[in-house]
C-alpha cells in the first residue's frame, strides 16, 4: 500500500514578479520602507519579497510596475 504526503501549509503563490526586477523597482522607488508605504504593505511583507522568501502577489506586481513607470516617467521629464 503507498501513501502519499500532504505538503503541509498553505500554497504558495506564484511568482508573478522575477525577483531581478523586484529589486530594482524597489531601489527606483527609494527602498523597502518607501516601497512599502507606497503600495501600502507592510515593511516585513515587503523585506520578504526583497530578500526571496515569498514570491509577490499578483496584484501587488501590478502596483509596483505601475509605480515604477511612473517614476521613471517623472525622471525623464526633468
Amino acid at each position: 500500500m503507498d501513501y502519499r504526503r500532504l505538503v503541509g501549509g498553505r500554497p504558495r503563490t506564484e511568482c508573478t514578479l522575477p525577483h531581478a526586477d523586484l529589486v530594482i523597482i524597489v531601489e527606483q522607488l527609494g527602498g523597502i520602507r518607501a516601497s512599502a508605504h507606497k503600495v501600502d504593505c507592510s515593511l516585513g511583507s515587503m523585506a520578504a519579497y526583497v530578500n526571496g522568501d515569498r514570491h509577490v502577489p499578483a496584484a501587488l506586481a501590478v502596483e509596483l510596475r505601475e509605480l515604477a513607470r511612473a517614476v521613471a516617467r517623472d525622471e525623464a521629464a526633468e
